[in-house]
């Protein structure tokens, strides 16, 4: 559990002003002043869980009385193994304490606290653990440490994670603890990004990966992404629990459709903006509770922030990338934005438009969050005063290159990303067994495209309008063909080539000037009666016309 970061330290200070450690986290209480214990916080059930493993039932042992009169302890527990950045501390305890606050302001607060002055037995088990924790640190009796994250591991094991500001001398700081707090905030993520990589799995190294995939439709795009960040079967994907806590079979899960996962996803559309990428604030039903803060059955309306996509991702990866049960693999988080030229991206990102130049995996400038966002991120026990991404999220996008004309992304914005072109795979295996029907018989898709695609390029002097051996799947019948494949040839092809009076030489379109007229045909002769023949007052059946162009002009031959 990251704790309040000036809460646990020792020889600090700050300039003609007072500053000392708190003592204690707070894990409940809302703006609604309805005290519940925050068990979504990374690490607040594990630390509940422990404490109530490793409690002691009779309170008279212990003392507490050179601290604060306003509080009650609801639950005080003794770990006996304790460490400080994995170190062991031998024949050393701590004491934990679960309080509530009965102060005018905070009435009923809930805090973990972990004071140095408690005793067990009158054995100041406290003072001496941190004693030994500064030795294990290298810091001498003046030296400024300080604590920033607190967990419970197995049930009976206190992990402290600490960070030395200086092993020999006190540390004071000029200005406001607000600075002291960001400097040491600053410190606790160099540390975190300087970690020695997880040997555990064979992923222990993970470059950040921020990319568009380009191509034309239908290659594949998509499932390339797929394949990277879930695995084919869906490997890779990691879901968590409602308290955030990775669910370690899932195959006994039906229906994971409530479940987090380190994967978020999204597709960009012309009316997508910043609020539907980030969050609002936006009504919500919420409990609703008597003057004496006892629920009530009825639920009251409210305005909160409600997060979106990509402030889901973001929180998740900061919270993964804390954890301590999760290998390097299993911290990576990925945000997956498809048709990311159909929005406008430069509303849509807005100020996170700076987040996107990263070194070393981490956002090189940062950004201050706008108030909402910062209620929320203090609400996820998250650091708020800042923005900026971490390494462990990585950003992938997909583009139709048929499609930039919707929203053109300028240069800035591109050369923020790393940028892979999918072409188009005629030897592809899988597409190689895909047919489509006409008249009851099956033609090959990959010779489809082999004898279109050429047309297409010529028509159009650009590769953009082609089809990749995607755009369909499978088998598709004769009906499907027409209304996907053949509609996309008129429409997204062959269209705009006639409102520039340009020839096409696609066989079904009709162009008066050419020579064998009577051969072609309109897209909507492929469909009611088909053509009409003025000669003999006949009509030529739309399935004929299909079976002319594939069999006479492509020169397809059926299947066996």
């Amino acid at each position: 559990m990251t704790i309040d970061i000036t809460s646990f330290f020792f020889n600090s200070s700050i300039e003609g002003a007072t500053a000392t450690p708190a003592w204690g986290t707070s894990i409940g209480q809302n703006q609604s002043k309805a005290c519940r214990i925050e068990d979504s916080k990374p690490g607040v059930s594990e630390i509940l869980t422990g404490m109530l493993y490793k409690s002691i039932s009779d309170k008279s042992r212990l003392d507490i009385s050179a601290g604060s009169t306003n509080r009650d302890v609801l639950l005080f527990s003794q770990f006996d193994k304790v460490y400080v950045n994995d170190i062991l501390l031998e024949d050393q305890s701590f004491v934990l304490l679960l309080v509530r606050e009965n102060t005018q302001s905070h009435s009923g607060r809930l805090i973990i606290s972990y004071p140095p002055y408690a005793t067990i037995d009158e054995v100041a088990v406290n003072d001496m653990a941190i004693k030994e924790m500064a030795s294990a640190l290298g810091c001498t009796e003046n030296g400024c440490w300080f604590i920033h994250d607190i967990s419970v591991v197995n049930q009976d094991e206190l992990h402290f994670s600490a960070i030395v500001v200086n092993p020999e001398h006190a540390m004071v700081y000029r200005g406001r603890s607000r600075d002291r707090s960001r400097a040491w905030a600053d410190m606790v993520s160099e540390n975190d990004s300087d970690e020695t990589p997880d040997v555990s799995d064979d992923s222990s190294s993970m470059p950040t990966i921020q990319k568009i995939f380009y191509g034309c439709p239908g290659t594949g795009k998509s499932y390339k992404v797929k394949e990277l960040t879930e695995g084919l079967n869906e490997e890779k994907k990691i879901y968590f629990d409602a308290s955030g806590n990775k669910i370690a079979d899932i195959t006994r899960i039906s229906d994971k459709s409530s479940l987090t996962s380190n994967i978020f996803r999204t597709t960009f559309h012309p009316d997508y903006d910043y609020s539907t990428f980030v969050g609002s604030y936006k009504p919500v039903m919420v409990p609703a509770y008597d003057e004496n803060g006892f629920e009530l059955e009825k639920e009251e309306l409210a305005y909160e922030f409600v997060p979106q996509v990509f402030t889901n991702a973001y929180v998740r990866a900061l919270k993964s990338r804390s954890s301590r049960k999760l290998t390097t693999a299993e911290k990576q988080v990925y945000l997956i934005i498809e048709e990311i030229n159909r929005g406008n991206c430069a509303q849509i990102f807005g100020d996170l438009f700076q987040l996107l130049d990263r070194k070393k995996g981490r956002s090189e400038y940062h950004i201050i969050p706008d108030a909402e966002l910062r209620k929320y991120l203090e609400k996820e026990g998250l650091a708020s005063d800042k923005l900026e991404l971490p390494e462990n999220l990585h950003i992938f996008a997909t583009m139709n290159t048929s499609d930039q004309s919707l929203f053109p992304m300028d240069s800035a914005f591109k050369r923020r990303w790393a940028m892979e072109y999918v072409p188009i795979n005629l030897e592809n295996e899988t597409a190689m067994e895909y047919t489509f029907e006409v008249k009851g018989v099956k033609y090959s898709w990959v010779e489809f495209l082999q004898k279109v695609n050429p047309l297409i390029r010529k028509a159009t002097d650009s590769e953009d309008k082609q089809m990749g051996e995607f755009f369909i799947k499978g088998e598709i019948s004769q009906e499907d063909f027409i209304n996907k494949v053949m509609f996309y040839l008129w429409n997204d092809v062959c269209k705009d080539l006639y409102s520039a009076s340009r020839i096409s030489p696609l066989y079904f379109m009709r162009n008066d000037s050419s020579e064998g007229n009577k051969n072609v045909f309109t897209f909507a002769e492929l469909f009611g009666k088909g053509r009409f023949n003025e000669d003999d007052n006949t009509y030529d059946a739309p399935q004929d016309l299909l079976e002319g162009f594939i069999t006479k002009y492509l020169e397809l031959t059926p299947q066996a």
